[in-house]
């Protein structure tokens, strides 16, 4: 597993809220989308790590993101 690094592009605020509403579409909660990293790969396909922020700022968490071959968009999981 590679070290996790901030993806040299990250989302813009349009992204993120596509992000947030996709992972809460699979049952997630990310109501902010912070930073997303790049967490390399497994078996399962490319990996992010997206940071998350309760609405209020006191909670933080992460979700993966997984692009899994031949998947249309990303799978996500808990971190």
């Amino acid at each position: 597993m590679t070290a996790q690094s901030p993806l040299h592009t990250q989302p813009g605020q349009k992204e993120k809220q596509k992000l947030a509403e996709q992972i809460a579409a699979e049952g997630l909660n990310c109501p902010r989308v912070g930073v997303v990293d790049d967490a390399g790969k497994d078996d399962r396909g490319t990996m992010i790590r997206i940071h998350c922020r309760s609405l209020n700022g006191s909670a933080s968490w992460d979700v993966r993101g997984i692009a899994a071959k031949g998947a249309a968009g990303l799978r996500f999981e808990a971190w």
